[in-house]
């Protein structure tokens, strides 16, 4: 059996399987992590695969809606479209599982450059704070002084 096609069962007719050729030849197979190098080879290969799978939802849907397609066929063609969406959701949550996963691990140096600038800016602050509280302290005095000096 060629890469890409769908089990079907043994009572299919000659017909069938000639109006669903097309079909079996743009289903892709799942990935499997030895398939590809890296994480960006397979980002694109599931991009591409992503892409595969939504063209053959579109082109089976424009099969299903054609009047002269017999019923048994437009019942073939709706589980292709169930099946071929089911791939998708699950390539797309891979995927987004995947992003979500780079993207915390990148984030990561982020947060630690964050936590450094806080600690520092904390630390450069403690001086003026120091300066505002010596700063109250005099002119409180000033102000004793003052009224002292009015007596």
């Amino acid at each position: 059996m060629e890469k890409g096609a769908i089990n079907r069962p043994a009572s299919q007719t000659q017909s069938e399987q000639t109006s669903t050729s097309d079909l079996r030849t743009a289903l892709p197979q799942p990935l499997s992590p030895g398939d590809v190098a890296g994480p960006s080879a397979r980002s694109e290969s599931e991009q591409q695969t992503l892409t595969d799978i939504r063209d053959a939802i579109a082109e089976c849907d424009t099969l299903r809606l054609d009047p002269s397609l017999p019923e048994a066929d437009r019942r073939d063609m709706d589980a292709a479209v169930l099946t071929l969406r089911n791939l998708e959701r699950e390539l797309i949550e891979a995927t987004s599982e995947t992003l979500l996963d780079r993207l915390e691990a990148a984030s990561k140096p982020l947060e630690d450059l964050a936590r450094d600038i806080r600690t520092r800016v904390t630390a450069m602050n403690a001086p003026a704070k120091a300066l505002e509280h010596f700063k109250r302290l005099a002119s409180l005095a000033t102000r004793i002084l003052r009224e002292a000096g009015r007596w």
